[in-house]
């Protein structure tokens, strides 16, 4: 996260040199407590992620497009040059297609997932404006940044809010780095919890787990992280992780083209609606005899044993009138018939008493009272800011121009894959949506040796990208409360155990995968796209805002963006509340 491209080995250890300006209108010289020489020992001491070719020099742009680029020798303290996209930048080497991949891997992750929900909740016609909206202004504050990339010769997201408003716009960087990171490695421990049990019940052939702990996704999330994240995020060097990224593209692709297969393999409905009318039926009887026998005790407060035996006469006829087992006391069953619910049945009784029957019919237009998790979720699922500048300072050849083609084509890459997973995997399921797609296709076919291929690729790579994405967030907090401290493996492990358990402690006890798309989106994610890019450029730029249609479009999308977080909060937080 920390970049160091602008330390010469003759500047002090607390100044940073900074041409602010691309047609030398001003030099400055700034103060940066965060490359004190504290932070810098801290830094040389720790191994690289991954050492990079040609360590020995920084090629940094001159400030105009296209033009050549000049090598500074490095010090012993700026080789380390780690990248918010967990990998070490190779200066000035990296090919278009290189590029593009990496920003793809920035972008590509759990959103994927979430965002065949946000489609049934806006309809398709309504999903495809907002998601070509959110995609372009992406775009565009990409294009911002990289102007004050050109303007600035900085290739770190947090010191542009340094160079804009000191050390409180450095610190507001750094927070919604950190807790857009924590978002994400939520997210993918919520897909373990989800999709780890189904895993381990269909290769022991069952439906349903009989309660014991291998087939609960609570302790499988904590087991997953003591075993195999704590040992690769406890250590100094996690370079050779990266090469699964590669693999975890593969991953999206064929997830992609599994969703793309199954609708013309699932039919619609999944569950006759006669199913769930009588158990609808049967569970308002048990219902009103509930609600009968809690009148019953409050009349006769004093009659104890009366009581007791009058609840018994009448849970006997209950039972006799229901023909229920006594083996199968808890599960929903039809009034005056012997079938009971199946575990998946069930499961999808909670969603029909939610949404309603399985409408088999595409909606144009559908706002639902979900809505407000849509925007949020892509906005999460487009969030590469952070990513672009790294990817920038090892392009061959920069310059704003080529590194803003390598930014279309990756996000419309990875546009036309949230596209086709979010149109067929609604187009599979309809109203019936979960809010991780891949839960869906256990009500199809749990025991699918497809979906068990999807699910298990899946696993590894969300469970091998949290300790990727956990560097830069332990960075983070490194920076925020210790930046002046050298590096020491008992504050390293320790921050690492406190970021793990909080995380942990999240995915067990909130609701759902769908509060962090929600909340992350609607916070850190509108932050690192919509507000601080705009913020940044228009307090960075020189030129006037009369004389700037760029700073005009800045104001614009910021205030988009406040009203974005300011609405979606407020709707999530009166609809979670209620």
């Amino acid at each position: 996260m920390e970049d160091e491209t602008l330390v010469t080995g003759a500047s002090k250890d607390s100044d940073i040199e900074l041409n602010v300006n691309s047609n030398n209108v001003y030099n400055k010289k700034y103060h940066d407590p965060w490359t004190s020489k504290g932070v810098r020992e801290m830094e040389s001491q720790e191994t690289p992620l991954v050492e990079g070719n040609g360590a020995g020099t920084i090629h940094k742009p001159t400030g105009r497009q296209g033009s050549a680029s000049s090598s500074v020798p490095l010090t012993g303290v700026s080789k380390r040059k780690a990248s918010v996209y967990h990998q070490e930048p190779h200066p000035a080497t990296a090919s278009f297609a290189i590029s593009v991949f990496n920003l793809m891997n920035a972008i590509l992750g759990s959103g994927i997932l979430g965002l065949p929900y946000a489609m049934a909740q806006l309809g398709i016609v309504l999903f495809f404006i907002f998601e070509v909206i959110v995609s372009i202004l992406a775009l565009f504050s990409i294009h911002l940044l990289l102007k004050l990339c050109d303007q600035t010769n900085v290739k770190a997201y947090e010191k542009l809010g340094f160079i804009a408003f000191g050390l409180p716009g450095r610190i507001v960087a750094a927070c919604c780095i950190l807790l857009q990171n924590i978002g994400a490695m939520s997210s993918y421990l919520f897909i373990v919890k989800y999709e780890l049990p189904n895993v381990i019940m269909t290769i022991l052939g069952v439906e349903h787990g009989d309660g014991s702990w291998y087939y609960n996704g609570d302790i499988l999330v904590v087991v997953v992280t003591c075993a195999v994240i704590v040992p690769l995020a406890s250590l100094k060097n996690i370079g050779f992780l990266g090469y699964t990224s590669g693999f975890s593209i593969s991953c999206m692709f064929f997830f992609t083209a599994v969703v793309v297969v199954k609708k013309f393999q699932i039919t619609c409905p999944l569950f006759s609606e006669d199913l769930f009318t009588n158990a609808t039926h049967a569970e308002s009887v048990n219902t009103s005899m509930t609600n009968s026998l809690e009148e019953k005790a409050t009349e006769m407060p004093d009659l104890a044993e009366q009581l007791n035996s009058t609840m018994k006469i009448v849970f006997e006829t209950a039972t006799s009138f229901m023909n229920i087992d006594s083996g199968h006391s808890n599960a929903t069953v039809y009034e005056n018939t012997e079938h009971i619910l199946s575990p998946i049945e069930e499961k999808a009784f909670h969603i029909y008493k939610e949404v309603g029957p399985q409408q088999c019919e595409a909606e144009a237009f559908g706002m639902t009272d979900k809505w407000a998790y849509s925007i949020p979720t892509m906005t999460f699922s487009f969030v590469c800011h952070t990513a672009v500048l790294p990817i920038y300072a090892e392009l061959k050849e920069p310059c704003a121009s080529r590194m803003q083609n390598v930014s279309n084509t990756s996000i419309s890459i990875c546009f036309i894959l949230y596209s086709l997973s979010a149109l067929f995997g609604y187009l599979t399921f309809y109203n019936w949506m979960e809010p991780e797609l891949l839960l869906m296709y256990s009500y199809a076919d749990s025991a699918d040796i497809l979906t068990l291929i999807v699910r298990v690729c899946v696993l590894v790579a969300v469970i091998l990208t949290v300790p990727l994405t956990h560097f830069p967030a332990r960075k983070a907090i490194t920076f925020l409360i210790f930046p002046e401290k050298p590096f020491a493996w008992i504050r390293h492990l320790g921050i690492m155990v406190f970021l793990l358990t909080f995380i942990n402690i999240l995915v067990v006890f909130v609701p759902s995968i769908l509060q962090v798309f929600g909340f992350i989106g609607a916070t850190a994610s509108t932050m690192l796209v919509f507000i601080l890019p705009s913020i940044f450029y228009i307090r960075i730029d020189e030129v006037p805002i009369k004389e700037s249609l760029e700073k005009k479009l800045s104001i614009a999308l910021c205030t988009l963006g406040f009203i974005v977080m300011i609405q979606s909060l407020t709707v999530i937080i009166i609809g979670y509340a209620s």
